[in-house]
């Protein structure tokens, strides 16, 4: 977790007249810094200020939905700024 505790963490999931299903998670949480945003679905990459909130973990996670998403012809985007937040979208697409 990347937030502080009394944080909100929003979640939703839409579906577009196209039929695609956008997924999105976001919180106003401490960010990803602008050096490490090209690196965070590397395999074992934690960007440097993870330490800041003592967030365990080992790199897997963005990883990993990163592999499924690319197996699953989904597609995964993020955005995010350093000490605002981060936001987090899966496209699903329709099928035909």
């Amino acid at each position: 977790v990347y937030s502080k505790p009394s944080s909100e963490v929003l979640v939703s999931l839409v579906k577009s007249d196209k039929g695609e299903i956008m997924f999105e998670v976001s919180d106003k949480g401490i960010g990803i810094l602008a050096e490490d945003q090209s690196k965070i679905f590397t395999e074992f990459f934690r960007s440097k200020n993870s330490d800041d909130l003592y967030a365990k973990g080992i790199g897997l996670s963005l990883f990993l939905c990163k592999k499924i998403c690319d197996v699953c012809g989904y597609k995964i985007s993020f955005e995010s700024e350093e000490a605002v937040g981060s936001k987090f979208k899966v496209l699903f697409p329709s099928k035909k």
